[in-house]
């Protein structure tokens, strides 16, 4: 459809992108070429790979670690975990479809995944991430990898930690 367009790209470990207005007058296709940058600099901490906190950079295993600012304008978890290497997303039908996370090929049930700590497997191991929204998650750890001797057998193929935001009382 013609009219003025702006377009927004934005990916983990990327800048957001923000195009100026685009005046299409040709209602059959339009090209644009963008170039993301690289986001600034930060040292992130995670725990789920060593059981303490430890900075990234230290780490062996492959851990992506996601702040709130990831999580703006998506309404599921799914959304941002699908843009991640090594992880399949896979959604029967539209928003609240069953939804299941594949880490490296493996089965959805060999998935460790916990909300501050306390692990939502169902019994069996599958986890249900059409249910997770982005709303009031502060920071997921998303571990790529085996990781069993902290975690529990059901780390077989990588854990996905959220964190929930805190609140304070004056």
């Amino acid at each position: 459809v013609p009219g003025p367009y702006q377009l927004r790209a934005s990916s983990p470990s990327f800048a957001e992108y923000v195009s100026a207005t685009i005046e299409v007058t040709d209602a059959r296709s339009a090209t644009l070429d963008l170039k993301l940058s690289l986001a600034s600099l930060t040292e992130q901490v995670t725990v789920t790979a060593t059981g303490i906190p430890t900075v990234e950079a230290h780490l062996a295993s492959a851990v992506t670690i996601l702040g709130e600012r990831d999580f703006a304008r998506l309404r599921d978890a799914q959304d941002l975990l699908r843009l991640m290497p090594g992880l399949q997303v896979t959604q029967t039908g539209q928003p609240g479809g069953t939804t299941s996370l594949f880490i490296r090929g493996a089965n959805s049930d060999a998935n460790k995944v916990l909300i501050d700590d306390i692990p939502v497997n169902d019994i069996g191991g599958s986890v249900e991430f059409a249910n997770v929204a982005t709303t009031g998650i502060a920071k997921a750890e998303v571990l790529r990898g085996p990781n069993s001797a902290l975690s529990g057998s059901g780390a077989l193929a990588g854990v996905v930690s959220f964190t929930t935001k805190r609140g304070a009382t004056p």
